[in-house]
């Protein structure tokens, strides 16, 4: 592939940051994983490109592309947004991680807030990332169907547009707060599509923040309609695990911070899932409802993905 350095931006050698930007500098030390390589910048802009294919062959590099995508969405009727982390020199049949956001969040955050991307590159692993609004992923009872996009719609057609793998066992799901609690009661309703999913500081007791009195009220109503409880129901991942019956139970992975607000939320999930006879690893740390804490487990949980410690 023949590039213009003069002419292009999105070419990169480490995350995001542009070839051109490299040029003016020092040597550059460009990290991939544990390892890093040491390229001397070159007078000219063709020599470093050249010496840099040639230094990068040998060490192996996986690089990932990365996709602000737009298309018409049938299930919402509107135009919708995700982006998507792809490693480029992968053969068909990707493994893929749909990842998502909390409540105040939208599908930029993992991108902006954590390194995730480099996870993501170590593992070869794809990254779908959604935007659901304040949805708790569910069908709205007033509100669009974000459930239904996420599972169906945008599974199907992110396997259509890029090289990912339809089997089950290399399909996983991953968020936080929200998004953590959404990721669960994906992969024990849908659990032929997803093998495993993961929850980071997950709202994994909705029944006790999802009511008239609850912290989210609003939301809430908007999301599940009116009632005093949720419990009971398929929207209550501790009710999902205590009736589940599908044929393939999926791997779970739980964490969240000691000094989270939800950690009682998380014990009490972990206590029920107990002698379920799920694949279930649950662990808690030091750690707020933040990023730091997310940075770090979101990268454990994709290793629990691909089976790596």
């Amino acid at each position: 592939m023949e590039v213009n350095v003069e002419e292009t931006s999105a070419l990169t050698l480490y995350g995001f940051v542009p070839v051109r930007n490299f040029l003016k500098a020092k040597p550059l030390e460009t990290h991939m994983g544990e390892k890093s390589l040491i390229i001397p910048c070159p007078a000219d802009k063709r020599n470093f490109i050249a010496v840099f294919r040639r230094r990068a062959a040998e060490w192996r590099f996986l690089y990932m592309a990365f996709f602000n995508c737009y298309y018409k969405s049938a299930v919402l009727g509107q135009d919708v947004c995700f982006n998507a982390v792809i490693p480029e020199d992968c053969a068909d049949n990707i493994k893929t991680v749909y990842l998502l956001h909390g409540l105040s969040d939208n599908h930029t955050a993992w991108e902006r807030r954590s390194s995730v991307e480099r996870y993501a590159q170590n593992a070869g692993v794809a990254l779908i990332m959604p935007n659901v609004d304040r949805s708790f992923y569910t069908d709205m009872k007033f509100g669009r169907n974000f459930y239904t996009f996420v599972t169906k719609e945008l599974v199907e057609y992110t396997r259509k547009v890029f090289r990912l793998s339809k089997r089950r066992e290399d399909t996983f799901v991953a968020g936080l707060s929200m998004g953590g609690y959404g990721a669960f009661k994906i992969a024990l309703r849908e659990s032929e599509t997803f093998s495993a999913a993961a929850s980071l500081s997950g709202v994994l007791d909705i029944s006790s923040h999802a009511k008239p009195t609850g912290d989210w009220k609003s939301d809430a109503y908007l999301a599940f309609g009116e009632g005093d409880t949720l419990e009971g129901t398929d929207e209550s991942v501790i009710t999902l695990v205590k009736n589940f019956s599908g044929a393939h139970k999926p791997r779970l992975y739980q964490a969240c911070g000691t000094e989270d607000f939800l950690y009682n939320d998380n014990k009490k999930f972990r206590e029920v899932i107990a002698d379920k006879g799920f694949d279930h690893v649950y662990e808690e740390d030091k750690g707020a409802h933040e990023w730091n804490f997310w940075d770090k487990y979101i990268e454990r949980a994709i290793k629990f993905f691909v089976n790596e410690k």
